[in-house]
């Protein structure tokens, strides 16, 4: 099928084909793209490569806000992964120019919509809601010392080893 629809609206716009009595397929557009996503999922199949997921998703990634492009009417940036180094391409139109220019090249969590097109575990695009900042403050264990000391004085710690 793929082959009959091969240059389908380029050579002619549709054309019909008949197999048997009673079966017509109608060459077009459509019946090309669907033949196409068919080989190229049983092609998949065959070589026992991974499906990722194709759709939108409400999900959060960890990054840096990068390259805002504030022209036209879709506001654009795009987010650089904390793992992986990653670009993503952002829609930031629905996020206060303030929240963005305190995000801009500062780690943040950003949360929205991701498209997912299939052919990558990351999305293609997001549609940011909210960015939350991540703190700068560096990790420091002296912050927990004391926290996991026994319960009860010395003297209570004494008498319970006995």
């Amino acid at each position: 099928m793929a082959q009959l629809n091969k240059n389908v609206g380029k050579t002619f716009a549709f054309g019909e084909a008949k197999f048997g009595t009673s079966e017509i397929f109608r060459l077009d557009d459509l019946m090309r793209s669907q033949a196409t996503q068919l080989l190229a999922e049983m092609t998949r199949i065959e070589k026992g490569t991974q499906k990722f997921f194709k759709g939108y998703a409400a999900t959060s990634f960890d990054g840096v806000l990068k390259s805002v492009d504030l022209r036209g009417e879709i506001k654009r940036a795009y987010l650089v992964l904390s793992v992986g180094g990653h670009e993503i391409d952002c829609d930031i139109t629905q996020v206060g120019l303030d929240m963005v220019r305190g995000a801009l090249d500062n780690r943040a969590t950003v949360t929205g919509l991701a498209f997912y097109r299939g052919d990558s575990g990351l999305p293609t695009n997001i549609e940011i809601r909210a960015i939350k900042l991540i703190s700068k403050v560096k990790p420091d264990i002296a912050r927990w010392r004391g926290a996991f000391m026994p319960m009860g004085s010395e003297a209570e710690i004494e008498w319970s080893r006995d």
